[in-house]
């Protein structure tokens, strides 16, 4: 049997075009990157959810993304900083900065470093705006970061008994 088409095409009209992508690309692919935006101007009783899911083991690839605005107008940063508090599963309560990506339309990131996404279930945090000596802190909000059977082990081989 000789196959001749591919879903009508014939094979000889295939052209293969090889991937342009470089490898900082394919890397830059493996994070797992959440958008949501902050109002300063909204206030929930309970965190809010960002939707934002990690794995235990994930190393340097759990990022938020945040616009943050009042009555749904950007807040320009520039001059600000930003931290973010972080309350974990234990209630070991973190302080880390944030980086402003765009100063004009509010947009900043938040790079969970390992030790912020080691243990299973919801975090809840919070972000700080400082200016001069003004600061101004959101309400709070939350991810949930699932457990995983290696937790972030690569490339080791183990075994365990039945004793163990």
């Amino acid at each position: 049997m000789i196959i001749d088409t591919l879903f009508g095409t014939p094979i000889d009209d295939l052209v293969y075009r090889p991937s342009k992508t470089s490898t900082r690309n394919i890397i830059e692919e493996l994070k797992r990157e959440y958008i949501f935006s902050v109002d300063l101007n909204k206030f929930e009783t309970t965190p809010t959810d960002t939707k934002a899911v990690f794995i235990k083991g994930d190393r340097n690839t759990s990022i938020l993304k945040v616009t943050i605005s009042k009555s749904n107008t950007p807040v320009n940063l520039t001059g600000y900083t930003v931290s973010a508090n972080i309350k974990e599963v234990s209630n070991e309560i973190v302080t880390m900065p944030c980086t402003i990506i765009d100063a004009t339309t509010g947009l900043i990131e938040i790079n969970l470093p390992q030790n912020y996404v080691d243990e299973e279930g919801e975090s809840v945090f919070e972000l700080s705006l400082q200016k001069d000596d003004k600061v101004i802190v959101t309400q709070q909000y939350k991810y949930t970061v699932l457990g995983s059977l290696g937790e972030g082990r690569a490339g080791e081989e183990s075994q365990l008994t039945l004793l163990q």
